[in-house]
């Protein structure tokens, strides 16, 4: 209702993907939570699919994309690039995610059919992917300086980098040659890390820098806090990712290896995930010194006023 009644005529994008957030939330819930109550089988496992993959494409998605979309012009102080695309970017994306969940059941006991169209739809994918990040790479155009002094800037622009791995890792590993591989392996939460721990994660950290001094009206506590925030997150998480897509392709490899014993593939993953357990540590220490900048800065801890 308040969009309803709202006097200004034109929408800026990040209100069409708060508004889709809101409205394929309910969507994804209920049909993720109540119509798998009816079904069985294979038919259970696709809805469940669809919930979980679309709990990332159709909740996550839009409501981290209306984040960088509103903050990295604020940020920047640089106007959008491009409103038409940035609502390519939306509309693609609301036609094509809702049929992708399937193609985490290729080589499954699913239909060939149905394989099909969630590989042809997760390829379609990267139509609104290119189109939010072609559009976020270019408002930026002559504003590169700028990530050296703001911790905001780095977070958002590193969540469009992972924003752009994610997406086009999605679609590539939905091929029947690679899905044959990396399917069930590590390979599958280091993408989906990414996307959550790496993107929009990195959104919202990046938007609440941005905004609470401004609410508060003080200036941050500690920016050099912030910027070990930063590297603690991504040096964190690019160990973390890295050695899961690496580890999970091994893995794949291993598995279809009939003469290498299921359990000789266990063993070869330990230094994997110490790594892992290592970056973990890491991005939990960027986490708590962000949460401890934040509430320093809202407690009034330091009283300047923010600029």
């Amino acid at each position: 209702m308040t969009v309803a009644s709202r006097k200004h005529q034109a929408m800026y994008v990040t209100i069409w993907y708060t508004m889709g957030c809101i409205l394929w939330t309910a969507f994804v819930y209920l049909t993720g939570n109540f119509a798998v109550l009816f079904t069985t089988g294979t038919n259970q496992a696709n809805l469940n699919w669809m919930y979980v993959h679309n709990a990332v494409g159709l909740i996550f998605t839009p409501i981290g994309l209306a984040i960088a979309y509103y903050f990295i012009p604020r940020a920047s102080n640089t106007p959008l690039h491009s409103h038409k695309l940035s609502m390519v970017g939306f509309w693609s994306l609301a036609f094509v995610y809702v049929w992708t969940g399937a193609h985490h059941m290729i080589h499954g006991p699913i239909s060939q059919w149905l394989q099909t169209i969630a590989i042809a739809f997760s390829v379609m994918l990267l139509i609104p992917v290119w189109a939010v990040v072609y559009n976020l790479f270019a408002t930026m155009k002559g504003q590169w300086h700028q990530l050296r002094e703001s911790v905001a800037l780095k977070f958002l622009m590193s969540g469009v980098v992972f924003y752009l791995l994610t997406c086009f890792q999605g679609p590539m590993h939905s091929l029947r040659t690679v899905n044959a591989i990396v399917s069930k392996t590590d390979w599958i939460p280091g993408h989906a890390h990414m996307a959550v721990l790496g993107c929009f994660s990195f959104f919202a950290i990046a938007g609440t820098y941005f905004a609470v001094p401004k609410i508060w009206g003080k200036a941050l506590h500690s920016q050099s806090l912030a910027n070990w925030s930063y590297w603690m997150l991504m040096i964190g998480g690019l160990g973390f990712f890295t050695t899961l897509w690496l580890g999970g392709f091994w893995q794949g490899w291993q598995w279809n290896n009939w003469s290498i014993p299921f359990i000789d593939t266990v063993i070869a993953l330990k230094p994997i995930w110490i790594v892992r357990f290592v970056s973990g540590v890491l991005m939990f220490l960027g986490i708590v010194m962000f949460a401890y900048n934040i509430l320093a800065t809202a407690m009034g801890a330091n009283e300047e006023a923010a600029a």
